[in-house]
């Protein structure tokens, strides 16, 4: 990674409008752990290639996990008013708008992820987490099931209903999914 670093700095030493460039210099950083170069070179490369949805997909979701959830969502919105039907973009967007606090609004981009794509097991267990905080406990333990029947393989799923179980004192139920989840990926 350390090569590929110095050769994609390179490349956008030369031409620093190359957003392409920065893109592949995120994803080194990454490979890195080097997060906060990372965010930089990808929120550079969405401004670059402000037509590309991947760029902004990737620079939105960095900024996520760094806790940027208003830039964020400001780089999903731009992604979902030029393809209102990429699925990826909408999941991003709810889950900027959870990290700002606005449950309600954040479950409807979830579902409309849904509506888009209702086989992606991932989208229903946000929103699971989405309902299991608005306090709709019995939709959201609905939820984490049909995301494990969409994909019995998906450990993410079943520690995320071992979680919400716990959080219910529903103990039994945890140890069972989280022995369910071992099963899976030891």
């Amino acid at each position: 990674a350390a090569a590929a670093i110095i050769e994609y700095r390179n490349a956008v030493q030369q031409d620093p409008r190359f957003g392409e460039a920065y893109r592949k210099l995120a994803a080194a950083y990454l490979l890195r752990g080097e997060a906060k170069e990372a965010v930089r070179a990808a929120v550079t490369a969405a401004d670059l290639l402000p037509n590309v949805p991947e760029a902004q997909v990737e620079a939105g979701s960095l900024l996520l996990l760094a806790g940027g959830f208003e830039q964020a969502k400001q780089y999903a919105q731009k992604v979902v008013a030029a393809n209102p039907q990429d699925v990826r973009a909408h999941v991003l967007l709810g889950n900027a708008i959870a990290g700002l606090k606005d449950v309600d609004a954040a479950i409807k981009e979830f579902e409309e992820a849904i509506r888009l794509d209702p086989r992606e097991a991932a989208v229903y267990t946000g929103l699971a987490a989405l309902k299991a905080t608005n306090g709709s406990g019995e939709e959201a333990e609905r939820t984490f099931q049909k995301a494990i029947a969409l994909n019995p393989k998906s450990t993410n799923a079943r520690l995320a209903l071992a979680q919400y179980y716990w959080s219910v004192e529903r103990g039994d139920a945890a140890e069972a999914a989280l022995k369910a989840a071992h099963a899976i990926e030891p």
